[in-house]
């Protein structure tokens, strides 16, 4: 009998990879009696949003094939929805999947999965998936260069990070806090357990308790915040003493000088107010099996 499930499948249109595993997943949801509609990236953000809301009303479920920035654009649409999303890990940092336990890209293949509802974020008007911040991580999109995410991957972050350390104070985006009339090299509103590449640095996150989490990194030595990077790096962000957290539902993030970026995407300026938007994304896991 003839399956009555849409699926669309949002790719990068570009990569060859890809392009094969859309064609063996299409395969696999056609024998299943599934009608497939294919998506495929456009350098437009606001075409690719488009594009997806117009399936919005018509699909059962969204399997998007790519990384943390094609994530963010299918939450753009389908925040709010019961329509879920599976996400077939293929970007340079993958931070969402890696927050979720998925692994692997040929995990939606299987008849092991559930449907999960996710906390999210949410900027003004947009919708971030792992993070927003201010400061250094806008600053970590102009320091890494194409070729250190096509070879790297995820370590192209630790890299951005080192040249940003080693470089010249005045290239900084320094966020002023009015609250405290303090200045920050950095400031992170945390979804996710991870952002760039697999940094803990919310490592106690739990999407199903929707809480964010606020990290600043004042203006000190490189000495100082080197030791800091380190211990974030082994997933101690909570004992490390530079590094001011609180945990809450809302927040403020950067200043009228500087923009703020969701997700590796940079957006407006600030300052912004941040809120959780608990249970906002409806997604499928692979179930972890247990091991005797």
């Amino acid at each position: 009998m003839k399956s009555s499930l849409h699926i669309a499948i949002y790719y990068h249109q570009l990569r060859p990879r890809i392009l094969r595993l859309v064609a063996m997943y299409e395969q696999h949801f056609l024998r299943l009696g599934c009608e497939v509609s294919l998506i495929a990236s456009t350098p437009s953000r606001c075409g690719d949003i488009q594009q997806l809301t117009e399936l919005r009303g018509h699909i059962n479920e969204l399997v998007v094939m790519g990384g943390d920035g094609s994530v963010n654009i299918a939450a753009q649409v389908f925040a709010h929805s019961d329509v879920p999303i599976s996400v077939v890990p293929l970007g340079t940092g993958n931070d969402f999947a890696r927050d979720n336990g998925i692994c692997g890209t040929r995990w939606r293949l299987q008849d092991t999965y559930e449907a999960r509802q996710v906390a999210i974020g949410q900027c003004g008007e947009h919708i971030f998936v792992n993070h927003a911040g201010a400061g250094l991580t806008v600053d970590l999109i102009r320091l890494q260069r194409p070729w250190m995410k096509r070879f790297l991957r995820g370590g192209s972050y630790v890299l951005a990070i080192l040249r940003y350390l080693c470089g010249p104070y005045e290239h900084r985006s320094t966020v002023h806090d009015l609250d405290t009339n303090a200045w920050h090299d950095a400031q992170i509103v945390a979804v996710s357990r991870f952002i760039g590449g697999g940094i803990p640095v919310y490592p106690s996150a739990n999407r199903s308790e929707g809480l964010l989490q606020w990290a600043a990194v004042p203006r000190a030595s490189r000495w100082r915040q080197l030791k800091a990077l380190i211990q974030v790096l082994r997933g101690r962000i909570e004992q490390t003493e530079l590094v001011n957290l609180s945990v809450g539902t809302q927040f403020m993030i950067g200043d009228s000088e500087n923009i703020i970026e969701l997700d590796g995407d940079s957006f407006d300026t600030g300052p912004q107010q941040i809120q959780v938007i608990p249970k906002g994304l409806t997604i499928y896991v692979p179930i972890q099996q247990s091991k005797d």
